[in-house]
């Protein structure tokens, strides 16, 4: 912003979130033709992100990144290798922060989701070519719709003026054809997408108000197919009938697992007022399709005056530096003016923390820290974002992420008393928040199984078979924690942990290391050397679930469990998912 200012001739200069920072200016290569082939345009995206962090490592100072850069195609899943990418850039390396939009697609037409019955039952809805020019004029544009499933393999038919591709079933994997006048390709599982499959139909030069009729068909016997379907530049080019707004509209660049997802509430004077602001008609919902809160949080993004048409009315912007203008300012509304004040944001926190003492703490804080910070003092006012809480409600959730930017508590934490706060994630979204108020996805990340010696990570495992087990404890109090305690447990599904057995070695030695040391505002990782016995837990014959749990605890924070529930489900909710000082990781064990 600094250096975008001082170049205005505007003697009235508006500051923007971080006036001090300095800017790192990429043009990124693209057109429309490398966005709708998607992988040369994410190509160039990451190589635009990976020089802003080589300008900053050669500079030796803190960066964060803001990218408005989005599109809907892709799993939402957080599983593409584009996703993959960004994770790799920013998890284990301090001073770095990705702040993402979470898209301005909530308000449009263009997702939809269903399930489709077993047995031949077949679904079908209409895929129509919206757009038009600037004075409303008809056009002749392509169109890509995204349809990602899960279960058995669907069969697909399209139908346009008349003719048809004829159903298609899982012995096609790719579909070329003129379908009334109209070249159509489609092709099956077009990148990994975890546990779903895809399918993604291209139409070539379609015409405003062409209308093209998609039927899946579920040939199997006996399992369901839920599938989820995305317009490619969802909404402003195309829609779906029966579309679905509040619920899974964020953009698919906004759902990788270590980016900072950020979606966009209306402006309100003054911002701490009786109501909180609320979420925009247009900001992008969660959740992924792999269940993580995404946006994380909301930020004032502008206000429409009509939610109806809200880039095309006369709105209550944010005002934003701009290259190309005799002013050196723009006003415009979306997450792409909430994001980037989010980014300023965190570039002053991490001025802040990285400011010797007294005034801050001389530390160079993560990705996953960062996240913390802002999602534990996250304004939540006059929300109900919590499942647990009597009142909770989800779309909620799914537009507000864990509340609204708040900036006095995070730069306070520097200023709170000697505070140890040790944890470990229980699930892939949970970033410190206490408790974590998040689904039971039994896949944290920070509790993994290995073939000794290696790095292959399993969760089938063979009784009496020595493997090595990684954990990472947290610290996000601002004193260090000397001879924290780390036990590994094992257990049946659905126990107390009064019932939980202290794993071993293969020496019969219980798995504890009560000599754990974390920084403050940092991690470190523990390893053990774990071999299961199935007479030590007094496995039941046939049984192969079980679970893998992970303690710490320290004197100056004390795990302590409620009064131990019995066998029957309610342990996860009391004894587990209460506390972020207890991990769990599911295990197939034969």
């Amino acid at each position: 912003y600094d250096l975008c200012l001082r170049r205005s001739s505007n003697v009235n200069r508006v500051r923007g979130a971080a006036p001090q920072a300095e800017i790192v200016y990429v043009r990124l290569r693209g057109s429309v033709n490398e966005l709708n082939s998607g992988a040369a345009f994410e190509d160039n995206l990451l190589d635009a992100i990976n020089f802003c962090l080589e300008a900053a490592q050669f500079q030796g100072r803190p960066i964060v990144i803001s990218v408005s850069q989005g599109t809907s195609w892709g799993p939402h899943n957080g599983s593409s290798d584009f996703d993959l990418a960004r994770d790799n850039l920013v998890n284990s390396f301090n001073n770095r922060s990705l702040v993402w939009s979470a898209g301005n697609d909530d308000n449009d037409i263009g997702y939809r989701t269903g399930t489709i019955a077993s047995g031949n039952t077949i679904e079908n809805f209409d895929l129509t070519a919206t757009k038009t020019d600037s004075l409303g004029n008809p056009v002749i544009y392509d169109v890509w719709l995204d349809i990602w499933y899960a279960g058995p393999i669907l069969d697909f038919r399209i139908s346009h003026g008349g003719g048809n591709s004829g159903w298609q079933d899982d012995t096609v994997n790719q579909y070329n054809g003129n379908i009334g006048g109209k070249d159509i390709e489609v092709e099956r599982d077009i990148e990994l997408g975890g546990d779903l499959r895809g399918i993604r139909i291209y139409v070539d030069d379609a015409d405003t108000g062409d209308i093209f009729t998609i039927e899946l068909r579920n040939p199997d016997a006996t399992d369901d197919a839920e599938y989820h379907a995305w317009v490619g530049s969802q909404g402003w080019v195309a829609s779906l009938s029966g579309s679905s707004q509040g619920v899974s509209t964020l953009s698919d660049t906004g759902c990788g697992k270590s980016i900072l997802t950020v979606g966009a509430c209306n402006k309100v004077n003054p911002p701490n007022s009786a109501t909180g602001e609320e979420a925009t008609s247009y900001s992008g919902a969660g959740p992924t399709l792999d269940g993580r809160i995404k946006p994380e949080i909301v930020a004032v993004g502008g206000t429409p005056d009509d939610p109806a048409t809200p880039f095309v009315n006369e709105y209550d912007g944010i005002t934003s530096a701009a290259s190309d203008g005799a002013s050196g300012y723009t006003d415009k509304i979306g997450t792409s003016m909430s994001t980037p004040l989010v980014a300023g944001a965190i570039a002053c926190l991490l001025e802040e923390y990285s400011s010797p003492a007294p005034v801050g703490l001389n530390l160079e804080l993560n990705q996953d820290t960062v996240k913390a910070l802002l999602i534990e003092y996250a304004n939540t006012l006059n929300l109900h974002l919590n499942p647990e809480v009597m009142g909770y409600i989800a779309d909620e959730r799914n537009k507000y992420g864990h509340g609204r930017l708040r900036m006095i508590g995070p730069v306070d934490h520097l200023l709170a008393p000697v505070d140890i706060d040790l944890w470990i994630r229980t699930a892939n979204d949970d970033y410190g928040e206490e408790p974590y108020p998040g689904g039971c996805f039994c896949g944290a990340p920070d509790i993994r199984v290995f073939d000794a010696g290696t790095n292959n990570e399993t969760t089938n495992i063979v009784w009496g078979t020595t493997y090595d087990v990684r954990v990472t404890v947290r610290n996000l109090g601002d004193t260090q924690a000397n001879n924290a305690t780390l036990r590994l447990k094992y257990t049946l599904p659905h126990t107390a942990p009064s019932t939980w057995f202290e794993a071993e070695d293969a020496g019969n030695n219980k798995l504890v290391n009560t000599g754990v040391t974390v920084p403050a505002m940092d991690q470190v990782d523990i390893q053990f050397s774990w071999r299961p016995q199935a007479a030590e837990i007094g496995a039941p014959a046939g049984a192969t679930h079980f679970c893998l749990l992970a303690e710490v605890t320290h004197v100056s924070d004390q795990l302590i469990y409620p009064s131990p529930t019995t066998a029957g489900g309610s342990a996860w909710s009391t004894n587990i998912k209460s506390t972020n000082n207890v991990a769990l990781r599911n295990l197939h064990i034969q």
